[in-house]
Protein backbone atom coordinates (compact mmCIF):
# COMPACT_ATOMS: atom_id res chain seq x y z
CA UNK A 1 0.00 0.00 0.00
CA UNK A 2 1.43 3.13 -1.06
CA UNK A 3 2.26 5.99 1.93
CA UNK A 4 -0.40 7.99 2.64
CA UNK A 5 0.45 11.76 2.61
CA UNK A 6 -0.05 15.72 3.78
CA UNK A 7 0.28 16.88 0.25
CA UNK A 8 0.45 20.73 -0.13
CA UNK A 9 1.63 23.19 -2.72
CA UNK A 10 0.36 20.61 -5.81
CA UNK A 11 -2.75 19.24 -6.33
CA UNK A 12 -3.90 16.72 -4.07
CA UNK A 13 -4.77 12.85 -5.61
CA UNK A 14 -8.00 11.04 -5.05
CA UNK A 15 -6.64 9.37 -2.02
CA UNK A 16 -5.24 12.16 0.05
CA UNK A 17 -8.33 14.36 -0.09
CA UNK A 18 -9.84 15.14 2.62
CA UNK A 19 -13.60 15.13 2.62
CA UNK A 20 -15.38 16.97 -0.37
CA UNK A 21 -17.60 13.60 -0.80
CA UNK A 22 -20.76 15.01 -0.57
CA UNK A 23 -19.66 18.07 -2.77
CA UNK A 24 -18.59 15.84 -5.28
CA UNK A 25 -21.82 13.35 -5.56
CA UNK A 26 -23.51 17.01 -5.78
CA UNK A 27 -21.81 18.10 -9.22
CA UNK A 28 -21.32 14.46 -10.53
CA UNK A 29 -25.33 14.83 -10.09
CA UNK A 30 -25.48 18.19 -11.95
CA UNK A 31 -23.31 16.96 -14.97
CA UNK A 32 -25.74 14.21 -15.10
CA UNK A 33 -28.53 16.63 -15.40
CA UNK A 34 -26.45 18.68 -17.62
CA UNK A 35 -26.38 22.03 -15.46
CA UNK A 36 -24.25 24.79 -15.07
CA UNK A 37 -22.52 25.01 -11.42
CA UNK A 38 -20.33 27.47 -9.70
CA UNK A 39 -18.15 26.02 -7.10
CA UNK A 40 -17.13 28.34 -4.60
CA UNK A 41 -14.56 28.03 -2.02
CA UNK A 42 -11.54 30.25 -0.28
CA UNK A 43 -7.88 29.53 -1.94
CA UNK A 44 -6.39 26.38 -0.96
CA UNK A 45 -9.50 24.57 0.17
CA UNK A 46 -9.16 21.70 -2.65
CA UNK A 47 -11.91 22.88 -5.32
CA UNK A 48 -9.35 22.47 -7.78
CA UNK A 49 -7.90 19.16 -6.52
CA UNK A 50 -11.48 17.92 -6.40
CA UNK A 51 -12.90 18.91 -9.63
CA UNK A 52 -9.15 17.71 -11.57
CA UNK A 53 -8.48 14.39 -10.08
CA UNK A 54 -12.16 13.50 -8.87
CA UNK A 55 -14.97 14.98 -10.94
CA UNK A 56 -12.99 15.23 -14.43
CA UNK A 57 -11.72 11.50 -14.07
CA UNK A 58 -14.88 10.22 -13.50
CA UNK A 59 -16.64 11.62 -16.33
CA UNK A 60 -14.25 10.50 -18.78
CA UNK A 61 -14.22 6.96 -17.15
CA UNK A 62 -18.27 7.37 -17.53
CA UNK A 63 -18.01 8.85 -20.81
CA UNK A 64 -15.49 7.09 -23.54
CA UNK A 65 -13.89 9.28 -25.77
CA UNK A 66 -14.97 12.78 -23.98
CA UNK A 67 -13.65 15.95 -24.26
CA UNK A 68 -12.73 18.11 -21.33
CA UNK A 69 -12.06 21.89 -21.65
CA UNK A 70 -10.50 23.34 -18.64
CA UNK A 71 -8.85 26.69 -18.50
CA UNK A 72 -7.33 28.79 -15.87
CA UNK A 73 -8.68 32.51 -15.76
CA UNK A 74 -6.10 33.85 -12.84
CA UNK A 75 -4.77 37.26 -13.54
CA UNK A 76 -5.82 37.80 -16.31
CA UNK A 77 -5.87 41.44 -17.21
CA UNK A 78 -7.62 42.55 -20.91
CA UNK A 79 -9.31 40.88 -23.04
CA UNK A 80 -6.50 39.55 -25.17
CA UNK A 81 -4.69 37.34 -22.05
CA UNK A 82 -8.28 35.87 -21.45
CA UNK A 83 -8.05 35.48 -25.41
CA UNK A 84 -4.81 33.83 -25.17
CA UNK A 85 -6.00 31.95 -21.98
CA UNK A 86 -9.02 30.13 -23.81
CA UNK A 87 -7.00 29.23 -27.03
CA UNK A 88 -3.96 27.91 -25.30
CA UNK A 89 -6.35 26.05 -23.10
CA UNK A 90 -8.21 24.41 -25.87
CA UNK A 91 -4.99 23.73 -27.46
CA UNK A 92 -4.09 21.84 -24.57
CA UNK A 93 -7.53 20.18 -23.60
CA UNK A 94 -7.42 18.87 -27.38
CA UNK A 95 -4.48 17.08 -27.17
CA UNK A 96 -5.06 15.53 -23.68
CA UNK A 97 -8.28 14.25 -24.89
CA UNK A 98 -7.21 13.20 -28.70
CA UNK A 99 -4.23 12.24 -30.83
CA UNK A 100 -2.43 15.13 -32.59
CA UNK A 101 -3.08 13.48 -36.00
CA UNK A 102 -6.96 12.81 -35.51
CA UNK A 103 -7.51 16.34 -34.35
CA UNK A 104 -7.05 17.52 -38.25
CA UNK A 105 -8.43 13.97 -39.95
CA UNK A 106 -11.35 13.53 -37.81
CA UNK A 107 -12.21 17.24 -35.39
CA UNK A 108 -11.04 19.68 -38.14
CA UNK A 109 -14.67 19.98 -39.11
CA UNK A 110 -15.07 21.55 -36.07
CA UNK A 111 -13.14 24.66 -36.14
CA UNK A 112 -14.97 26.82 -38.16
CA UNK A 113 -13.85 30.31 -37.08
CA UNK A 114 -10.09 28.77 -35.32
CA UNK A 115 -6.97 27.80 -37.16
CA UNK A 116 -5.12 24.85 -35.38
CA UNK A 117 -1.42 24.94 -36.89
CA UNK A 118 0.35 21.54 -36.23
CA UNK A 119 4.29 21.53 -35.59
CA UNK A 120 6.62 19.54 -34.02
CA UNK A 121 8.62 20.27 -30.67
CA UNK A 122 12.36 19.71 -29.81
CA UNK A 123 11.60 16.14 -29.48
CA UNK A 124 10.46 15.66 -32.93
CA UNK A 125 6.36 14.83 -31.17
CA UNK A 126 3.61 16.72 -32.90
CA UNK A 127 2.26 19.61 -31.20
CA UNK A 128 -0.25 21.93 -32.41
CA UNK A 129 -1.50 25.66 -31.37
CA UNK A 130 -4.78 27.68 -32.42
CA UNK A 131 -6.00 31.00 -32.96
CA UNK A 132 -8.77 32.46 -34.29
CA UNK A 133 -9.29 33.55 -38.12
CA UNK A 134 -8.12 37.13 -38.71
CA UNK A 135 -11.44 38.21 -39.21
CA UNK A 136 -13.03 36.76 -36.19
CA UNK A 137 -10.57 38.09 -33.40
CA UNK A 138 -12.71 40.47 -31.50
CA UNK A 139 -15.31 37.60 -31.51
CA UNK A 140 -12.70 35.07 -29.81
CA UNK A 141 -14.38 33.91 -26.52
CA UNK A 142 -17.41 32.87 -28.49
CA UNK A 143 -15.45 31.09 -31.41
CA UNK A 144 -14.31 28.99 -28.37
CA UNK A 145 -17.26 27.91 -26.80
CA UNK A 146 -18.44 27.16 -30.43
CA UNK A 147 -16.30 24.76 -31.25
CA UNK A 148 -17.02 22.91 -27.82
CA UNK A 149 -20.59 22.86 -28.73
CA UNK A 150 -19.93 21.40 -32.20
CA UNK A 151 -17.29 18.44 -30.62
CA UNK A 152 -20.36 17.95 -28.00
CA UNK A 153 -22.47 17.07 -30.79
CA UNK A 154 -20.40 13.71 -31.17
CA UNK A 155 -18.07 13.47 -28.21
CA UNK A 156 -19.36 14.27 -24.79
CA UNK A 157 -18.16 17.50 -23.71
CA UNK A 158 -17.25 18.80 -20.23
CA UNK A 159 -16.11 22.64 -19.48
CA UNK A 160 -14.49 23.92 -16.59
CA UNK A 161 -13.14 27.19 -15.32
CA UNK A 162 -11.14 28.31 -12.76
CA UNK A 163 -10.71 31.35 -11.20
CA UNK A 164 -13.61 32.76 -12.67
CA UNK A 165 -13.74 36.06 -10.53
CA UNK A 166 -11.02 37.76 -12.28
CA UNK A 167 -12.85 38.51 -15.43
CA UNK A 168 -14.26 40.78 -13.32
CA UNK A 169 -11.40 43.45 -13.65
CA UNK A 170 -11.84 43.29 -17.41
CA UNK A 171 -14.24 45.65 -19.18
CA UNK A 172 -16.90 43.99 -21.27
CA UNK A 173 -15.62 40.22 -19.88
CA UNK A 174 -18.60 38.85 -18.36
CA UNK A 175 -21.03 40.32 -21.38
CA UNK A 176 -19.00 38.17 -23.75
CA UNK A 177 -18.90 34.79 -21.36
CA UNK A 178 -22.60 35.43 -20.80
CA UNK A 179 -23.12 35.40 -24.92
CA UNK A 180 -20.56 32.38 -25.35
CA UNK A 181 -22.49 30.58 -22.56
CA UNK A 182 -25.86 31.06 -23.66
CA UNK A 183 -24.43 29.19 -27.48
CA UNK A 184 -23.34 25.90 -25.15
CA UNK A 185 -26.35 23.02 -24.85
CA UNK A 186 -26.58 19.72 -23.37
CA UNK A 187 -23.48 20.23 -21.80
CA UNK A 188 -22.37 21.30 -18.16
CA UNK A 189 -20.17 24.17 -17.36
CA UNK A 190 -18.14 24.29 -14.05
CA UNK A 191 -17.03 27.63 -12.82
CA UNK A 192 -14.48 27.84 -10.13
CA UNK A 193 -14.07 30.95 -7.74
CA UNK A 194 -11.85 31.91 -4.43
CA UNK A 195 -13.19 35.39 -3.67
CA UNK A 196 -16.42 35.43 -2.84
CA UNK A 197 -16.98 39.80 -3.08
CA UNK A 198 -16.30 39.61 -6.65
CA UNK A 199 -18.24 36.24 -7.55
CA UNK A 200 -21.40 37.86 -6.01
CA UNK A 201 -20.78 41.14 -8.23
CA UNK A 202 -20.88 38.34 -11.15
CA UNK A 203 -23.44 36.12 -10.14
CA UNK A 204 -25.85 37.66 -7.86
CA UNK A 205 -26.32 41.19 -8.67
CA UNK A 206 -29.60 41.51 -10.68
CA UNK A 207 -28.19 44.18 -12.80
CA UNK A 208 -24.56 41.50 -14.11
CA UNK A 209 -24.77 39.44 -17.20
CA UNK A 210 -24.16 36.60 -15.30
CA UNK A 211 -27.32 37.11 -12.84
CA UNK A 212 -28.68 33.42 -11.17
CA UNK A 213 -26.38 31.60 -13.72
CA UNK A 214 -25.38 27.97 -12.78
CA UNK A 215 -26.38 25.65 -9.48
CA UNK A 216 -24.11 27.16 -6.12
CA UNK A 217 -22.04 24.69 -4.32
CA UNK A 218 -20.00 26.18 -1.46
CA UNK A 219 -17.04 23.68 -0.10
CA UNK A 220 -17.07 24.45 3.58
CA UNK A 221 -14.91 23.62 6.15
CA UNK A 222 -14.17 19.84 6.66
CA UNK A 223 -15.58 18.53 9.86
CA UNK A 224 -13.40 18.32 12.90
CA UNK A 225 -13.57 14.29 13.41
CA UNK A 226 -13.37 13.98 9.69
CA UNK A 227 -10.21 15.70 9.60
CA UNK A 228 -8.55 14.17 12.91
CA UNK A 229 -9.14 10.98 11.35
CA UNK A 230 -7.17 12.05 7.97
CA UNK A 231 -4.48 12.75 10.38
CA UNK A 232 -4.14 9.82 12.31
CA UNK A 233 -3.73 7.92 9.63
CA UNK A 234 -0.97 9.65 8.62
CA UNK A 235 0.92 9.91 12.11
CA UNK A 236 0.02 6.18 12.10
CA UNK A 237 2.84 5.22 9.96
CA UNK A 238 5.57 7.26 11.92
CA UNK A 239 4.00 6.03 15.25
CA UNK A 240 2.68 9.27 16.40
CA UNK A 241 -0.27 9.80 18.06
CA UNK A 242 -2.53 13.11 18.67
CA UNK A 243 -5.39 13.52 20.62
CA UNK A 244 -8.47 15.29 19.16
CA UNK A 245 -8.66 18.60 20.68
CA UNK A 246 -5.23 19.37 20.06
CA UNK A 247 -5.88 18.18 16.44
CA UNK A 248 -8.60 20.52 16.56
CA UNK A 249 -6.77 23.18 18.06
CA UNK A 250 -4.38 22.74 14.76
CA UNK A 251 -7.23 22.86 12.45
CA UNK A 252 -8.93 26.24 14.06
CA UNK A 253 -4.93 27.65 14.15
CA UNK A 254 -4.82 27.20 10.78
CA UNK A 255 -8.10 28.75 10.26
CA UNK A 256 -9.33 25.17 8.96
CA UNK A 257 -7.15 25.85 5.47
CA UNK A 258 -6.57 22.35 3.82
CA UNK A 259 -3.35 23.36 2.77
CA UNK A 260 -1.99 25.02 5.81
CA UNK A 261 -3.20 22.09 8.00
CA UNK A 262 -0.92 20.09 5.50
CA UNK A 263 2.09 21.82 5.44
CA UNK A 264 2.03 22.19 9.20
CA UNK A 265 1.46 18.30 10.27
CA UNK A 266 3.57 17.59 6.99
CA UNK A 267 6.29 19.43 9.49
CA UNK A 268 5.41 17.51 12.32
CA UNK A 269 5.47 14.43 10.65
CA UNK A 270 9.04 14.78 9.01
CA UNK A 271 10.72 16.12 12.32
CA UNK A 272 8.93 13.03 14.66
CA UNK A 273 7.99 9.68 15.33
CA UNK A 274 7.13 7.16 17.94
CA UNK A 275 5.63 9.82 20.17
CA UNK A 276 2.55 11.71 21.38
CA UNK A 277 2.47 15.34 19.76
CA UNK A 278 2.07 17.89 22.59
CA UNK A 279 0.77 21.59 22.14
CA UNK A 280 4.62 22.59 22.88
CA UNK A 281 5.94 20.35 19.44
CA UNK A 282 3.30 21.92 17.52
CA UNK A 283 4.16 25.40 18.73
CA UNK A 284 7.82 24.53 17.63
CA UNK A 285 6.71 23.26 14.25
CA UNK A 286 4.41 26.27 13.75
CA UNK A 287 7.27 28.77 14.59
CA UNK A 288 9.51 26.51 11.96
CA UNK A 289 7.27 26.76 8.99
CA UNK A 290 6.61 30.61 9.72
CA UNK A 291 10.43 31.15 9.51
CA UNK A 292 10.83 29.08 6.55
CA UNK A 293 8.49 31.26 4.91
CA UNK A 294 9.68 34.51 6.46
CA UNK A 295 12.14 35.76 2.91
CA UNK A 296 8.26 34.76 0.90
CA UNK A 297 6.54 37.00 3.36
CA UNK A 298 8.76 39.99 3.58
CA UNK A 299 8.71 40.13 -0.60
CA UNK A 300 4.97 40.41 -0.84
CA UNK A 301 4.85 43.05 1.96
CA UNK A 302 7.59 44.71 0.16
CA UNK A 303 5.02 45.00 -2.74
CA UNK A 304 2.40 46.79 -0.90
CA UNK A 305 1.89 49.67 -0.55
CA UNK A 306 2.53 51.64 3.47
CA UNK A 307 -1.12 51.77 3.75
CA UNK A 308 -2.16 48.53 2.30
CA UNK A 309 0.79 47.07 4.77
CA UNK A 310 -0.88 49.04 7.77
CA UNK A 311 -4.15 47.45 7.13
CA UNK A 312 -3.51 44.38 7.04
CA UNK A 313 -0.99 44.20 9.78
CA UNK A 314 -3.68 45.74 12.05
CA UNK A 315 -6.73 42.55 10.42
CA UNK A 316 -4.22 39.89 11.54
CA UNK A 317 -3.76 41.46 15.43
CA UNK A 318 -7.38 39.82 16.12
CA UNK A 319 -6.56 41.05 19.51
CA UNK A 320 -7.64 44.13 18.74
CA UNK A 321 -10.86 42.64 17.21
CA UNK A 322 -11.87 46.50 15.71
CA UNK A 323 -14.05 47.20 13.09
CA UNK A 324 -12.57 48.63 10.21
CA UNK A 325 -13.43 52.33 8.98
CA UNK A 326 -14.17 52.67 12.99
CA UNK A 327 -12.68 55.73 14.72
CA UNK A 328 -10.30 53.99 16.93
CA UNK A 329 -9.06 51.88 13.63
CA UNK A 330 -8.56 54.12 11.90
CA UNK A 331 -6.31 55.66 14.52
CA UNK A 332 -4.54 53.04 14.78
CA UNK A 333 -3.29 52.72 11.40
CA UNK A 334 -3.61 56.84 11.03
CA UNK A 335 -5.79 56.55 7.87
CA UNK A 336 -8.84 57.87 7.15
CA UNK A 337 -12.19 55.73 7.15
CA UNK A 338 -12.25 56.43 3.06
CA UNK A 339 -8.33 55.32 2.61
CA UNK A 340 -9.11 52.59 4.93
CA UNK A 341 -12.03 51.32 2.73
CA UNK A 342 -10.11 51.77 -0.13
CA UNK A 343 -7.29 49.65 0.84
CA UNK A 344 -9.32 46.64 2.44
CA UNK A 345 -11.09 46.69 -1.30
CA UNK A 346 -7.69 46.26 -2.71
CA UNK A 347 -6.47 44.05 -0.79
CA UNK A 348 -9.44 41.65 -1.18
CA UNK A 349 -8.72 42.32 -4.84
CA UNK A 350 -5.72 40.78 -4.37
CA UNK A 351 -6.92 37.35 -2.54
CA UNK A 352 -4.63 38.20 0.62
CA UNK A 353 -8.13 38.96 2.80
CA UNK A 354 -11.47 38.49 3.00
CA UNK A 355 -14.67 39.15 5.21
CA UNK A 356 -16.77 36.32 6.93
CA UNK A 357 -19.35 36.29 10.05
CA UNK A 358 -19.06 39.95 10.09
CA UNK A 359 -15.42 40.43 10.59
CA UNK A 360 -12.42 40.70 7.91
CA UNK A 361 -9.52 37.81 7.80
CA UNK A 362 -6.07 37.30 6.41
CA UNK A 363 -6.53 34.40 3.78
CA UNK A 364 -3.41 32.72 4.73
CA UNK A 365 -3.44 31.51 8.28
CA UNK A 366 0.56 31.49 7.66
CA UNK A 367 0.81 35.08 6.25
CA UNK A 368 -1.32 36.28 9.37
CA UNK A 369 1.11 34.27 12.13
CA UNK A 370 4.07 36.07 10.71
CA UNK A 371 2.45 39.48 10.92
CA UNK A 372 1.21 38.98 14.59
CA UNK A 373 4.77 37.48 15.08
CA UNK A 374 7.04 40.19 12.91
CA UNK A 375 4.46 43.35 12.72
CA UNK A 376 1.78 43.53 15.05
CA UNK A 377 3.61 46.16 17.91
Amino acid sequence: MEELEFIFDRLIDRQNICGLKKEAQEISKFIKQKQNILLYAPRNFGKTSLVKNIIIPDFQKTHKNSFVFFADLMGVKDLASINLRLNNALAVSLKESFPVTSIFSNIGKYFQNLQPTIGFDQAGQASFSIASAPQNKEKNIGDIFQTINQLNQDYPCLIVIDEFQDISFVEEAESLFRNAFQQISNLSIIVLGSKRHLLKNIFAMPDSPLANWGKDINIDPIDYEEYYDYIVERFEQKGLKIDFELSKYIQDEMQRVPESINMLCYEIYQNYKNQEIDAEIVQEMSEQLIDSKRKRFETLLSVMSIAEEKVAIQIADNDANLKPQSKEFCQKVNLTARSVKLNIDKLMNQGLIDFEEGKYYICDPLFRFYLRKYRVG
